[in-house]
C-alpha cells in the first residue's frame, strides 16, 4: 500500500489533536520517504500511466512491394518528415486500404503504421520539451496528481468496507454484553475498564481495516515501512492506556491516538502478509468485540422509564425519578450544621438518562442504542395507582438479583391523627396528598436503585454510611422533606434505624430530635452526641493513616461541629447556674471536638476532595466563630486551653474571608457577640447580626432558647442583662406582633368565632354575661366559662393597679398573656404571688422574664412588680444592669 493511504487516514482521525504529535511524526516521515522515492523514479513529474500501459512498438520496414502511386506519394511525405503534411499522407493510406488490391492494402497498412509511430515520437518530444521548460511547482503538481491517482483512489472502497465491518463488530459487542457480563458482576477499576475500551476498540478498528485492505487492494510486498511505523504507534497506545486514566487532560488525544494507531496497523498488516492479515484480523475481531462488550456492560450508566396508571410512558415522572436519583446519589454535601438526605456522591449526573416518551422518539432512541455507548442499567418503574410502586432493574437486558420491588403506601409510617385531620380540612388536601405519595414512591424507587447499583459498583457504597436496605435510605430521605409533621418524621427516622441500625444519618437525626429548649434537654443532647460518636468510633476515628473511613467524612465533620456547639451551650447553662467546675468540663469537651474539626478541615484543604469542596468551604466561617467563642470563655489553665487560644489568635471575624455570607454565618457571629460577658457594644453587634439571621425561621425560633442569647432573655453567665431598649429590639426581631384582641389569647382562640358572633368583643363583656350564659354560647363546660370570667376580672385588676394610666389595652393584654402562661389565672393567684418577701418577688419577676422570651413584651420591673405592689427595683436587679 502506498504512503498516501497512511497519511490520509491519520490526518482524518487526528486533526486538531495536539496529543498525536508522535504518531503524525512517524507516519509523515514515512510518507515523505515514499513520495521522495516516487519523485526520484519520475524526476520530470510526467504522467507515466499511459506509457506503462501501452505495449512496446515493433520496427516497421520502409520498403513495400506492389505499392501504387498513391502509396508511393504517401511514403514520400512520411520520408520528408514534414509533420504538417502527415494528415494528407494518412488520407492516401486510408484510400488505398479501402479500395486497393490485397498487396496494395498490405503495403498501405505498413505505411500508416509507420506514420502513426512518427506522430507519437513527435508528440513525446514536444511533451519532453514542454516539461524541460516548466517550473518545480508544475512538476510537483503533476507528480502529486499521478501519485494520488495511483495510491489514494483505491482508498474509497477500502474505507467503505472497513466502516461496514467495524459497525457490524460494534453492534455484535453491544448485543453480546448480556452474555459476557453477569448481572451481579463487580465493576472493574476505572483504569482496567478504560484499558478494555482502548484495546477493544483498537482491535476492532484494526480487524476492520485489515480485512478491507486484504479484500480490495493489491499490495506491494516490498513496502515494509508502513507496518513498522503503525505497529510502533499501536504499542505506544497500549502502553499509554492505563496512564491516560490518571492524566485526564490527555484523555481525548490519547483516544484519538489509539484509533489512529489501530487504523495504521490494520492497513499495514496486509501490506506485508495478506494471509496473516485475514487470520489475525479474525482473532482481533473476536477479542475486540469481547473487550468492548465487557467495557460497555460494566459501565455505570442508567436509563430510567416511569409508567403511569395507564401503562404508558410518562416523561415528567421519569424526570422526577432522575431528580430523586441525583438527590440521593450525586449531590455534594454543603451544610455542616444539618444532615442531608444522603451523603452518596459517586453517581455521575451524566450517567442518568430518561427514556423519551412517544412512539417515534422511543423507536429512534432504541435504534441509536445499538451503536452508541448505551446505558447497561435500566430501571422501569410502574405506578398503577397513587399508592402502589412496582420497580424492576435490569443490567444489559437481564434481570438483576433483588432488582424487583413492590411497595404500597400503606407499608410506610403514616402521619398522626392530628396531622391527618388538619390535611383533610384543607381544600387542596387531595392534590397535595397525591403529589406527596408520588414523590415518596419515586424516592423509594431511587433508593432501591442506588442500593442495587452499590453491589456491583462498590464506589457507591461510600456515603451510604452503613445503609444496607432501601427502607433506611428512602425513609430517612422522606423524613428530611419540608412539610412532614414531627410525629411522622419521628416514625420515619426510627423505621429507617430499624431497617439499618448502622446507618449513621438517621441515628444523627434521632439525636437531633431531642428537645434542647432547656438546660436539661441541652445536656441530654450533648451526651447523646457523645454516645453516637463512641458507637461509630471505628468508622469516624479509625487508626491512622486513615483518619476516617471513606464515605463518612461529611458525617464526621457535622458530628464534630454539633458536638462542639452542644457542649458549648451546656457550658453556658452551667456557668449561668454558677457551676464553674461543670462549665469547665463542658468547655473541654467542646474544645476537643472543635480542635478535631479544625484539624480535619486543614487536612481536607491541603488534599481537596471534589465532593467535599463545598462543605469544607462553607465550614470555615462557622468553625472560626466557634473557636473565637471558645477562646473568649476559656478557663485560665487546663487541657486544650493553649491549643484553642493559638488557633483563635489570628481569627478576626471582620476579615474578608471570615465575614458572614449566609444567615448561618450571621447567626454564628451573633452568638459570639452575645456571649461576651459585660460587653454592651458587642451585644449591639449581636442584635445587628441577628436581624439578618432571624429572617430564617429556624433561627427566629431557636434564638429565644439559645443560652448564647441569655443576656437578652434573663441573665448571662456574669449575671448581667442587656438594657431594656436593646431587649425590646431583640424581641421585635424574633417575637410575633402584639395582641390586638383578647380573642387571640390561647384560652379564647378556639372559640373566637362563637364569642365574636355573640357580640363579646371585650374582656369586660364576659363579666356581665355570666358563667352559665358563656358556657351555652360557646358550647363549653361551665368550669371553662368560669376560668374565662376569672381572666376577665384579672384583666380589670391590671387596669385598676395602673394608677398612672400609662398602660394601654395592648400592653395589658400582653401582661395578661404573660400571667396566664405562668399559671396566674385569677386575682387571688396574683395577690398570693405578690405577698412574698423580696426574694420571692425577684423569683416571680424572673419567672415572668423567662416566660416572656418568646413574646413581644419586655416585662420590666417598673411595668410589673412596681405597678402591682408599689415596690422599687431591688439592689440585685440594679447590679445586674451595671456595666463596669
Amino acid at each position: 500500500m502506498a504512503a498516501g493511504v497512511w497519511l490520509a487516514k491519520v490526518l482524518l482521525l487526528a486533526r486538531s489533536n495536539k496529543g498525536l504529535t508522535l504518531a503524525l511524526a512517524v507516519v509523515v516521515t514515512a510518507f515523505v520517504l515514499g513520495l521522495a522515492s516516487d519523485l526520484s523514479d519520475n524526476p520530470d513529474g510526467a504522467d507515466t500511466t499511459a506509457s506503462e500501459s501501452t505495449p512496446s512498438k515493433r520496427p516497421i520496414s520502409a520498403t513495400c512491394n506492389g505499392s501504387t502511386d498513391l502509396t508511393a506519394a504517401a511514403d514520400a511525405i512520411v520520408d520528408s518528415g514534414d509533420s504538417t503534411a502527415y494528415p494528407a499522407a494518412k488520407r492516401l493510406y486510408e484510400q488505398v486500404i479501402a479500395s486497393g488490391s490485397p498487396p496494395d492494402r498490405a503495403c498501405a497498412a505498413v505505411g500508416l503504421a509507420r506514420l502513426l509511430q512518427k506522430e507519437d515520437a513527435a508528440a513525446t518530444a514536444a511533451a519532453a520539451k514542454d516539461a524541460s521548460k516548466a517550473g518545480w511547482e508544475q512538476k510537483l503538481q503533476k507528480s502529486w496528481s499521478a501519485w494520488t491517482k495511483a495510491n489514494l483512489d483505491p482508498l474509497k472502497d477500502v474505507l467503505l468496507a472497513a466502516l461496514g465491518i467495524i459497525l457490524v463488530l460494534l453492534v455484535l459487542a453491544r448485543l453480546s454484553a448480556g452474555v459476557v457480563v453477569r448481572p451481579a458482576a463487580k465493576a472493574p477499576a476505572d483504569w482496567l475498564r478504560l484499558s478494555w475500551w482502548t484495546v477493544g476498540l483498537a482491535l476492532i478498528v484494526a480487524a476492520g481495516c485489515s480485512a478491507a485492505v486484504a479484500a480490495h487492494v493489491d499490495v506491494d510486498d516490498n513496502k515494509w515501512w508502513p507496518f513498522a511505523a503503525a505497529l510502533t504507534t499501536l504499542v505506544l497506545v497500549l502502553l499509554l492506556a492505563p496512564w491516560r486514566q490518571r492524566h485526564q487532560e490527555w484523555e481525548r488525544p490519547a483516544l484519538v491516538l489509539a484509533v489512529a494507531g489501530a487504523v495504521a496497523t490494520g492497513l499495514a498488516i496486509p501490506a506485508v502478509y495478506v494471509d496473516v492479515a485475514l487470520v489475525a484480523g479474525g482473532w482481533a475481531a473476536i477479542a475486540g468485540a469481547v473487550l468492548v462488550a465487557c467495557a460497555r456492560g460494566t459501565g455505570l450508566a442508567i436509563e430510567v422509564l416511569v409508567r403511569g396508571d395507564s401503562g404508558s410512558d410518562n416523561a415528567a415522572r421519569s424526570q422526577m425519578m432522575l431528580a430523586r436519583l441525583q438527590e440521593l446519589g450525586s449531590e455534594n454535601p454543603h451544610d455542616i450544621r444539618h444532615i442531608g438526605k444522603s451523603d452518596v456522591t459517586s453517581l455521575p449526573e451524566d450517567a442518568l438518562t430518561a427514556v423519551p416518551s412517544g412512539a417515534v422518539a422511543a423507536a429512534l432512541f432504541n435504534l441509536l442504542k445499538v451503536i452508541r455507548p448505551s446505558a447497561p442499567w435500566r430501571v422501569t418503574v410502574s405506578l398503577p395507582d397513587d399508592a402502589t410502586l412496582v420497580a424492576d432493574i435490569t443490567r444489559n437486558r437481564i434481570a438483576v438479583p433483588a432488582g424487583s420491588l413492590v411497595v404500597r403506601a400503606a407499608d410506610l409510617p403514616s402521619a398522626d391523627a392530628d396531622a391527618t385531620d388538619s390535611a383533610t380540612a384543607n381544600g387542596d388536601a387531595a392534590d397535595a396528598s397525591e403529589l406527596s405519595n408520588l414523590d415518596e414512591m419515586l424516592t423509594i424507587a431511587a433508593a432501591h436503585t442506588l442500593l442495587v447499583l452499590s453491589g456491583p459498583h462498590e464506589d457507591l457504597q461510600e456515603g451510604l454510611c452503613g445503609a444496607t436496605r432501601w427502607q433506611a435510605l428512602a425513609l430517612h430521605a422522606i423524613s428530611r422533606r419540608p412539610g412532614v409533621s414531627d410525629s411522622r418524621k419521628s416514625a420515619l427516622v426510627h423505621a429507617a434505624i430499624d431497617a439499618s441500625p448502622r446507618y449513621l444519618l438517621p441515628r444523627m437525626a434521632a439525636v437531633n430530635a431531642i428537645d434542647d429548649s432547656d438546660p436539661d434537654g441541652r445536656s441530654r443532647y450533648a451526651e447523646a452526641l457523645n454516645r453516637l460518636w463512641d458507637d461509630f468510633d471505628a468508622d469516624l476515628s479509625p487508626t491512622k493513616p486513615d483518619p476516617v473511613r471513606r464515605g463518612y467524612e461529611a458525617a464526621k465533620l457535622r458530628l464534630l461541629y454539633n458536638r462542639s456547639i452542644a457542649w458549648m451551650n451546656v457550658r453556658l447553662d452551667r456557668a449561668i447556674a454558677g457551676d464553674a467546675e461543670g462549665g469547665a468540663d463542658a468547655w473541654r469537651k467542646s474544645a476537643k471536638a472543635a480542635l478535631g474539626l479544625r484539624e480535619r478541615l486543614i487536612a481536607l484543604e491541603a488534599n481537596p476532595t471534589p465532593s467535599l469542596a463545598a462543605l469544607v468551604g462553607e465550614s470555615v466561617r462557622p468553625t472560626a466563630f466557634l473557636l473565637r467563642d471558645l477562646a473568649a470563655h476559656a478557663p485560665e489553665f487546663g487541657q486544650h486551653v493553649d491549643a484553642v487560644k493559638s488557633a483563635a489568635s489570628n481569627l478576626d471575624l471582620n476579615r474578608d474571608d471570615l465575614k458572614p455570607q449566609t444567615r448561618n454565618d450571621y447567626y454564628g457571629r451573633a452568638c459570639f457577640y452575645a456571649a461576651v460577658p459585660n460587653a454592651p457594644d458587642e451585644w449591639k453587634l449581636a442584635v445587628r447580626d441577628l436581624r439578618v439571621a432571624a429572617t430564617a425561621p429556624r433561627f427566629a425560633e431557636w434564638a429565644p432558647q439559645d443560652p448564647s442569647m441569655a443576656v437578652f432573655i434573663l441573665r448571662n453567665e456574669g449575671g448581667k442583662r442587656a438594657h431594656d431598649d436593646l431587649i425590646k429590639e431583640f424581641k421585635e426581631i424574633l417575637a410575633p406582633g402584639p395582641l390586638t384582641t383578647y380573642l387571640e389569647l390561647e384560652p379564647f382562640e378556639p372559640y373566637a368565632k362563637a364569642l365574636k358572633g355573640y357580640g363579646l368583643l371585650h374582656l369586660s363583656d364576659l363579666v356581665g354575661v355570666g358563667r352559665e350564659k358563656l358556657a351555652s354560647t360557646a358550647s363549653v363546660h361551665p368550669s371553662v366559662a368560669q376560668q374565662w370570667v376569672e381572666a376577665a376580672l384579672l384583666y380589670d385588676l391590671l387596669g385598676q393597679l395602673d394608677e398612672t394610666g400609662e398602660q394601654d389595652e395592648a400592653t395589658r393584654l400582653q401582661l395578661l398573656q404573660l400571667l396566664l402562661s405562668v399559671d396566674v389565672t385569677s386575682r387571688a393567684h396574683l395577690v398570693a404571688r405578690l405577698a412574698g418577701d423580696e426574694a420571692a418577688l425577684i423569683a416571680f419577676y424572673f419567672e415572668l422574664v423567662k416566660e416572656a422570651a418568646t413574646l413581644r413584651i419586655v416585662p420590666t420591673w417598673e411595668e410589673t412588680i412596681k405597678v402591682w405592689k408599689r415596690v422599687d427595683k431591688p439592689k440585685p436587679l440594679l447590679d445586674a444592669t451595671k456595666y463596669d
